[in-house]
């Protein structure tokens, strides 16, 4: 979901056009990163300016996990009284 934050906190919503406008706008980072980098679990956010530094966006980076405690692997023969065929 794409907002305009302007003044104090103000959101508006765009309609589906304008945000299209904005996702295909060519954009530069305002301080560029050597590189990202984001270790599992964590988060970072980076700015983004238009090429007249008119509009500002942010670039939000994030990178979840993965838990191997929640990882189920069925065995193929169970449940199978006859050879199991793919």
């Amino acid at each position: 979901m794409l907002h305009i934050v302007s003044g104090r906190n103000c959101k508006t919503m765009l309609t589906q056009a304008e945000a299209d406008q904005f996702m295909a706008m060519t954009k530069h980072f305002v301080r560029p990163p050597a590189a990202i980098t984001i270790p599992p679990g964590a988060d970072d956010t980076y700015e983004l300016a238009d090429p007249n530094d008119r509009e500002k966006f942010l670039l939000d980076v994030w990178r979840g996990t993965i838990s191997s405690v929640k990882t189920k692997v069925p065995e193929q023969s169970a449940g199978c009284n006859r050879p199991c065929t793919a």
